[in-house]
């Protein structure tokens, strides 16, 4: 099975320095990723904490999701007979701020497993545990789209991101093509003749 290996990556590269920068700067790191797992699954990797995301084929639980090392996701049972399942956040909902952190439920999953009601925009929770320290992070997707990840980088520290993300402001260029183009129709109407009516 062919494996998307971009993802492992460049988290490999900067999660290797976590410890190291941890106490100098106490930031989250975030990367854009943009990146299809339909056909072959995609693996975060957090110093041996693992997350790979493979598609289902399902229009309303697309994301199945594999655990290994330290890794754990958020998650919803465990009582009233209720299994325990992966569960996800859907942006935009109360304020638009979601925290994964202590005190939330957190489960491995080390077989794969699908993350029920996966369609459409997804944030799901991430734990990743290394010397007995718990990293806190999240994973965004869109159906098969694995659209961004981060992680705390002071260990033990609630990841709290906001959803709502601001509007688009357009550039100067942008603005600059909008009025050339405006123009452009306003010059063609001006010179559009009017009809001549001959009355009899």
């Amino acid at each position: 099975m062919r494996r998307n290996r971009i993802v492992s990556v460049c988290l490999l590269a900067g999660a290797t320095l976590v410890p190291a920068f941890a106490a100098a700067q106490a930031a989250p790191v975030i990367v854009t990723l943009n990146s299809s797992f339909a056909a072959a699954p995609a693996t975060i990797d957090f110093s041996g904490s693992s997350f790979t995301f493979s598609s289902t084929g399902d229009i309303f639980a697309p994301v199945a999701l594999q655990t290994s090392g330290g890794g754990a996701v958020s998650a919803f049972g465990g009582f009233l007979g209720i299994p325990v399942s992966p569960t996800t956040d859907f942006p935009g909902r109360g304020s638009g701020i979601l925290t994964y952190g202590p005190g939330m439920q957190f489960a491995a999953f080390p077989t794969t497993t699908t993350i029920p009601y996966s369609n459409g925009d997804n944030y799901l929770g991430l734990r990743a545990t290394l010397n007995g320290l718990d990293y806190y992070g999240y994973a965004f997707t869109t159906d098969t789209k694995l659209n961004s990840f981060g992680f705390e980088t002071t260990a033990n520290t609630a990841f709290t991101i906001n959803t709502n993300a601001p509007a688009a402001v357009p550039e100067a260029a942008t603005w600059a093509m909008m009025l050339v183009g405006f123009g452009a129709i306003g010059g063609a109407l001006r010179r559009q003749r009017a009809p001549k009516v001959n009355f009899a």
